[in-house]
């Protein structure tokens, strides 16, 4: 086998030239090339080779980030903001020094009343459904049913109320940075 040096630096290995034969009616694709001003490295800045496509270096220091993983065996779920939900903490506050906090919020039942008006401290509050659905409404009069599989951005202190969800609704819950407060608040004009 034949090598050469890649863009990277780095060595690629080739296999000989061997004539192929397209099936019939088959055509070729071609790439187009790179759009205008984006450049592609000849090497990066680690001599020993060890660096990825953005520059970083692997294994360089993440200041207080740490791996975390979190079996749902060893995080049971424990009483939280409502009680028609059961909340499961997955360690990413500890992990990453209460950069980001991640849950699971479980239906113990059906929503049984809407949680009312109300703000998230945060920057933002992340929410992604595993299972069923929930409808949310918003400030800006916008009125959601999310389903499994769907997420959405909440930027903190936008006033929102979740009003329906599903009896087995499993949402994924991040917010930035860990620490979130919830306050309840007055509906928006003209939407007691």
């Amino acid at each position: 086998m034949a090598s050469r040096r890649g863009r990277m630096g780095g060595q690629i290995r080739t296999r000989p030239a061997v004539a192929q034969r397209r099936p019939a009616g088959a055509r070729e694709i071609r790439l187009p090339p790179p759009a205008a001003g984006v450049a592609f490295p000849d090497r990066c800045a680690d001599t020993a080779g060890g660096c990825s496509m953005d520059g970083s270096v692997p294994g360089a220091a993440r200041p207080g980030f740490k791996l975390k993983i979190t079996k749902k065996a060893d995080s049971p779920l424990v009483a939280g903001r409502r009680r028609f939900f059961k909340y499961r903490d997955l360690g990413v506050a500890d992990a990453t020094d209460g950069a980001v906090r991640a849950q699971v919020m479980e239906a113990v039942t059906g929503m049984t009343e809407p949680t009312g008006w109300h703000v998230h401290h945060c920057q933002a509050q992340f929410i992604y459904v595993l299972k069923g659905w929930v409808t949310l409404e918003f400030e800006d009069g916008s009125q959601h049913r999310m389903e499994a599989g769907d997420s959405g951005l909440i930027p903190g202190e936008m006033k929102h109320n979740e009003i329906a969800t599903s009896d087995d609704v499993e949402i994924l819950e991040l917010s930035v940075p860990g620490p979130m407060g919830t306050t309840p608040c007055e509906p928006p004009p003209g939407m007691g």
